[in-house]
């Protein structure tokens, strides 16, 4: 079999494929090296028993990841397909329909846990020593509603995904990163202790990250299809679920 043939009668869908997989390895590659960095440096900032709050706090706050029902799966796939067929005002209704839909539902969680919030000793119910001198309710709260928010923003990444741009999800993802890297390295510098400091840097930064993103392409590359109330359709729901 002649390989270079092979290589270069390739469609360019397929070539965007390979670029993409390459591209993503070496991405994902120096997020690895980044993050073994970050370890350590969050935890030479912070004490090991706040240390491991922020684990415990950090991965019940990621469990509401479960809340996607599958809208970011179905969105990815039905955008595909519009895309595929050329069918961009249908592609414009899964974008409205998902991001309107996934905002309702976290403004519904929202309500439901700053209801409850402030009836719940996190300390007691986490096994937290009372000597700890951080508020850890407020730190969930803060925590939470900012997740939220990337709960919604994220859609982003499965519209990249459905154009197949996966070496970008990844690039966003390391240089969230990366800034998260460098500002705590000048806080561990300028500020003392703070399970409350770690909390922000590493939830803001990525929500920052995100929302740029999202405005870049709603603005140029996906502005045709970017979310609005008028494209919200039930009906699709449906779809975007399935």
């Amino acid at each position: 079999m002649n390989f270079n043939k092979w290589f270069s009668s390739s469609s360019s869908r397929s070539e965007k494929t390979y670029k993409n997989i390459i591209s993503s390895f070496l991405i994902k590659g120096i997020s690895i090296v980044i993050n073994f960095t970050l370890i350590p440096l969050t935890i030479a900032y912070l004490s090991p028993a706040k240390y491991g709050i922020w684990i415990t706090i950090s991965s019940m706050i990621n469990w509401i990841s479960f809340f996607d029902v599958g809208l970011g799966h179905g969105l990815r796939n039905k955008l595909a397909e519009a895309f595929a067929k050329n069918e961009i005002v249908k592609a414009k209704s899964y974008v409205s329909t998902a991001y309107i839909s996934i905002a309702i539902l976290c403004i519904g969680l929202f309500i439901i846990f700053i209801s409850f919030n402030h009836l719940i000793n996190w300390k007691t119910l986490l096994n937290i020593n009372s000597n700890v001198d951080e508020n850890i309710g407020n730190i969930i709260l803060i925590l939470l509603s900012i997740f939220l928010i990337q709960f919604t923003l994220q859609l982003i990444n499965s519209i990249l995904l459905s154009v197949q741009q996966t070496a970008k999800v990844s690039m966003f993802n390391m240089i969230s990163n990366l800034v998260v890297l460098v500002i705590i390295y000048f806080i561990m510098k300028f500020t003392k202790e703070s399970l409350l400091n770690i909390a922000l840097v590493l939830s803001i930064t990525p929500v920052i990250i995100l929302a740029i993103v999202n405005i870049f392409y709603f603005k140029t590359e996906f502005k045709k299809f970017s979310p609005s109330i008028k494209a919200f359709d039930i009906k699709v729901l449906k779809d975007v679920l399935n």
